[in-house]
């Protein structure tokens, strides 16, 4: 059995992007590491017969990185990995377990971030219209040889979920450890604006729905300090609120905005 990890980059930090090659270099089951960046060639990479490097078209986007990596792919098992995370070191080995145990897709979803939270899941199975995420996640290559996605779009790991689950096969998430370093460039505001315009695109957002979500927010933003004593979330969850707003209404400025560059 080998896997060949995809590995799509954006805005990479050199230290972190280069630990995260080097930590998958030692995986089990390795095949191959398809690494998909349009300035690839500014990195240094250790044992260069164990990766395919492609470089991304210009006005591209994460989906169209994902696609092209599995056209390369050769191995029996995909895995998508971001290049600001770093794995530990039995995490393709346990991911292939759990394959074997539970059948279609695994996601592992337990990330620590910045090494000051954790962010707990149990175990689920994912049902038709949920969004599974792709970082992290082993798929038997020949459930997803034949996808293909909307070239400008984003919520790339929403169509694939449902790609997946369409075919009457299993999408699990269940707990794993990794190491992520959100890219600061891509703060919460933009994240979320970008990730509201790839929901109105792909699942039909409605107005109706962004503005009882945005009324949400701020009646967060209002409860919480007197419930914790802690403006740090207010502040956070305007910047939900206006985001939301910002993605859905000036929707062709943010659904370009998470893009392999």
């Amino acid at each position: 059995m080998k896997i060949d990890i995809i590995l799509c980059v954006s805005n990479p930090i050199q230290e972190i992007f280069e630990k995260c090659v080097s930590q998958l270099l030692k995986q089990a089951y390795l095949n191959k590491i398809i690494i998909i960046h349009p300035f690839f060639d500014r990195f240094f990479y250790p044992q260069e017969e164990k990766i395919i490097k492609i470089r991304e078209p210009k006005r591209s986007c994460l989906a169209y990185a994902r696609y092209l990596g599995i056209q390369k792919s050769t191995a029996e098992y995909i895995c998508f990995v971001d290049g600001d995370v770093i794995l530990h070191k039995n995490h393709l080995k346990q991911l292939l377990e759990k394959q074997q145990t539970k059948g279609g897709v695994i996601e592992g979803v337990l990330t620590i971030l910045d090494d000051r939270k954790n962010v707990n899941y149990t175990m689920k199975e994912l049902k038709p219209g949920e969004r599974g995420f792709t970082h992290n996640t082993l798929i038997f290559r020949e459930y997803i040889r034949n996808w293909k996605p909307i070239f400008t779009c984003a919520w790339e790991d929403y169509l694939i979920t449902q790609f997946i689950l369409n075919q009457n096969l299993s999408w699990v998430r269940f707990p794993q450890e990794c190491k992520s370093y959100h890219i600061k460039d891509y703060g919460i505001f933009k994240r979320n604006a970008w990730g509201t315009a790839g929901e109105r695109m792909v699942k039909k957002l409605t107005k109706r729905t962004i503005i009882f979500r945005t009324i949400n927010y701020f009646k967060r933003a209002l409860i919480h300090p007197f419930l914790f004593q802690d403006v740090s979330y207010t502040k956070f969850n305007i910047k939900l609120a206006i985001s939301s707003l910002f993605g859905y209404f000036s929707y062709n400025k943010y659904i370009y905005l998470k893009k392999v560059k």
